[in-house]
C-alpha cells in the first residue's frame, strides 16, 4: 500500500524550479543601511505541485516578499529549460513553453504564467 502511494505521487509530480538569488525587490526598502539577509521563498503555487491533470489553467507563483520583476523570467521560445521559473515533468530534460513573460501583481510578490499549450497529465 505504501509503495502504491509513493508511486502515485511520483507519477503526478511536477518539478517547479525557481531561482531566487538576486530576485528580492530592493526598491521596497527605503533605507540604504538596511540589508535584507532573508531570501524570498515560494509561499504557494497554483495549481499545487502534483495536482494531476489541469487543462487551460494559468500557473500562479506567490513569493514571501516583493520581487525584482526584471529578475523573473520564463522560457517563451521553445521547450529548453531556461529562465528563472521553469516547469517540467521530465526532470528538466525539457520544460513547458510559456506563451508570454510572467505577469506580476501590483505588489510584485505574485506572478502568473500561461503555458503555450495545455498541460497534460504529469505536468502539474
Amino acid at each position: 500500500m505504501k509503495s502504491n502511494f509513493f508511486s502515485s505521487i511520483k507519477s503526478v509530480s511536477v518539478f517547479m524550479l525557481v531561482f531566487l538569488f538576486g530576485c528580492g525587490d530592493s526598491s521596497v526598502v527605503s533605507s540604504d543601511s538596511y540589508n535584507d539577509e532573508t531570501p524570498p521563498v515560494v509561499e504557494s503555487t497554483s495549481p499545487a505541485n502534483g495536482a494531476g491533470t489541469i487543462v487551460g489553467t494559468s500557473i500562479v507563483i506567490t513569493f514571501s516578499e516583493a520581487m525584482d520583476i526584471t529578475s523573473i523570467s520564463a522560457n517563451t521560445e521553445d521547450t529548453a529549460c531556461t529562465g528563472t521559473i521553469q516547469v517540467s515533468a521530465d526532470d528538466f530534460t525539457s520544460c513547458v513553453q510559456m506563451s508570454e513573460a510572467p505577469q506580476s501583481n501590483s505588489d510584485k510578490d505574485s506572478f502568473t504564467l500561461q503555458p503555450k499549450s495545455m498541460l497534460t497529465r504529469n505536468q502539474t
